[in-house]
């Protein structure tokens, strides 16, 4: 890991950083350029080279790595910076630059929510927030969707409280506030003085080491008078109207083998295990706390789980951790306990019974103990490693390839996919596919394709005389469902639908179409379900377009399944049906139930694949 001015460069992640519009399209064709280093003053000869078609940056320090960060101090003299008129506050009110700012150090963190990136930076902002608690410092998250979705301040404010951000947000609805700037990627952060001037900008995930030092540096020019003015923090309240106990649940998955249904609760930061009724039977991690922790039921702690993936081969559960870039599992190999009250005469030890019980309850209790990762974020692209020696970043989902015994992770913060063999898990979670670039790249290998965020990822097999597996991806970035050939040895990978067909590194191919794979539009897809096997169709969670659709794996056709297209709460048959940014899908056994988390409802909703109707599962707690 280095460190250029206050932005991370890791030397392996060589796409991370680039979003939109990068710094190698602004520079044209020029082979030599000399960037500067804003903080240091220093300067760095950097070789823009052509490898395979793709931007790559040599430097002076012999980095290898695309789309080096943009660091530069503010140019062209004086800039002051102020809101524009299309600001909207999200979870504060108003204020400028020019009046309640005025003799305060401001950063700036520009973001669209739908970003691994920005919440990564989310995390290196909390804890500069732990460390500088000092009045004359303000920090604002500036969202500026890349999606049009991303920049209505309903959907930002739900994001706000599903991340936890306890800083102002703005809604830069109009780009102006991103523009003044000069940002031109995601994350980009902007330090601005107390008199209101933009001294630093840079793009890419921070150090919160070096920013804290440089933040330092600014408020040593503020006097201590102009502490007295604080922003308010507004209590956002959900604007869901269906009254759950779950807050944001993002991955769901049917246990047939055991009558469960498991939950990913990620606003809460837990498990919950349902029965066939809807009861929560268990709970996995504090309600509401955040942390990470084995053990347990009771004892063990999450951060914004996601995906889920049962193997009943290892009685396990396999969650993707995401909050704390690691893998989790939970032992279901004891869930009866049963047996543990054999021994007990009714007649002679009646009153002990209870205590039996409840001891035999604790020790039968599921276990959840970590595969990999270590609780912080990792930036190793190859892997191989094991258990906490093995660091991870932001693995949004998980899958069972059942015959390979293969564990898949969708390895979203690297832009990669990794695989374990679950037989040999000491040999640890290894890189499968992609280089870390961010890009729509199919390839003849697994190992030269490049991803966008690879957020959901799902086996499959078809048949048409001749069966065929593969990995189903929900690529969220590029907006396109893609696939990776198991059938071949160098599993080759192909788009099925969506994104810009011609030009990979286009990332803003999105919209709401059907049709062929070469019209249909997604727009960030953060779930795919195999529609059973020997189907050849899969179920898409469209989550930005609030609906589910149906897409035929081998000719990348594109239906609409369910959802009006706008946010919203109704039952209904089809397209009368309405959701608010669904995200994971479940398919029972039978194949007629399709459960999906709702994510901005905070519900479970069903539906029925042979009548096309949807209802909202009733879930009940013991409270």
């Amino acid at each position: 890991m280095e460190s250029t001015g206050f932005v991370q460069v890791s030397s392996g992640a060589s796409g991370r950083l680039r979003r939109g519009r990068s710094v190698a399209t602004a520079l044209g064709p020029s082979n030599l350029v000399i960037a500067a280093n804003a903080l240091s003053g220093t300067a760095l000869l950097i070789v823009l080279a052509r490898l395979r078609g793709q931007t790559r940056w040599w430097s002076a320090e012999g980095l290898l790595r695309s789309a080096f960060p943009t660091i530069s101090r503010a140019s062209g003299g004086r800039r002051d910076v102020e809101f524009g008129s299309g600001t909207e506050w999200v979870n504060c009110d108003p204020f400028s630059f020019s009046k309640e700012l005025k003799g305060k150090v401001v950063l700036l963190h520009f973001m669209t929510y739908g970003c691994s990136n920005c919440v990564h930076a989310l995390d290196s902002i909390r804890a500069i927030e732990e460390e500088v608690q000092d009045p004359r410092l303000v920090i604002i998250s500036v969202s500026c969707g890349k999606l049009v979705p991303e920049r209505d301040s309903k959907n930002v404010s739900e994001a706000v409280q599903r991340l936890g951000i306890k800083h102002c947000v703005v809604n830069d609805t109009q780009l102006e506030l991103w523009q003044s700037v000069g940002a031109q990627g995601w994350p980009t952060l902007a330090l601005v003085d107390g008199k209101g001037v933009l001294k630093d900008v840079a793009m890419g995930e921070p150090s919160p080491t070096v920013l804290t030092r440089r933040i330092r540096e600014e408020l040593q020019l503020v006097p201590e008078s102009t502490a007295a003015w604080r922003p308010s923090i507004l209590s956002n309240v959900s604007a869901s109207r269906f009254s759950s106990a779950m807050r944001y649940p993002s991955a769901v998955a049917i246990d047939e083998r055991r009558a469960q249904t498991w939950i990913s609760d990620c606003g809460n930061h837990r498990i919950l295990q349902l029965d066939q009724q809807g009861q929560v039977t268990n709970e996995f991690g504090g309600a509401g706390e955040e942390g990470f922790e084995d053990g347990r039921a009771s004892h063990a702690r999450f951060r914004r789980p996601n995906g889920l993936a049962i193997s009943n081969k290892h009685n396990a559960l396999f969650v993707a951790d995401t909050g704390n870039h690691a893998i989790r599992r939970i032992d279901l190999d004891t869930l009866e306990v049963r047996i543990a009250l054999g021994d007990f005469s009714r007649e002679e030890k009646r009153m002990e019974i209870g205590t039996a019980v409840e001891a035999a309850h604790e020790s039968a209790s599921p276990r959840v103990s970590t595969v990999a990762g270590d609780g912080t974020q990792g930036f190793d692209l190859v892997g191989g490693k094991v258990g906490a020696d093995q660091k991870l970043c932001s693995p949004m989902d998980v899958c069972v390839v059942s015959g390979l015994e293969l564990l898949i992770v969708a390895m979203s913060g690297s832009n990669q996919i990794w695989k374990m063999a679950m037989d040999r898990m000491d040999e640890g979670l290894v890189s499968f596919s992609g280089n870390g670039s961010e890009r729509r790249l199919d390839s003849s290998s697994a190992a030269r394709a490049e991803w966008a965020q690879p957020s959901s990822v799902v086996g499959h097999s078809s048949s048409d005389g001749e069966e065929r597996r593969e990995l189903l991806v929900a690529d969220a970035e590029s907006n396109s469902i893609r696939s990776v050939s198991l059938d071949q040895s160098n599993f080759p990978t192909r788009t099925i639908a969506g994104g810009d067909p011609l030009f990979p590194d286009n990332l803003f191919a999105f919209g709401d179409r059907v049709g062929n794979r070469f019209v249909a539009r997604f727009a960030h897809p953060l779930a795919v379900v195999s529609a059973g096997d020997g189907s050849p169709y899969a179920f898409v969670a469209d989550t930005y377009n609030h609906r589910i659709k149906k897409v035929n794996v081998r000719t990348g056709f594109v239906s609409i399944l369910c959802g009006t297209g706008a946010p919203g709460f109704s039952d209904g048959t089809g397209t009368q049906a309405s959701f608010w940014e669904p995200c994971g899908l479940s398919l029972s056994e039978e194949n007629e139930r399709l459960l999906v988390a709702d994510r901005n409802n905070h519900a479970i909703r069903v539906v029925n694949l042979r009548t096309g109707s949807t209802s909202t599962m009733r879930i009940m707690t013991s409270a």
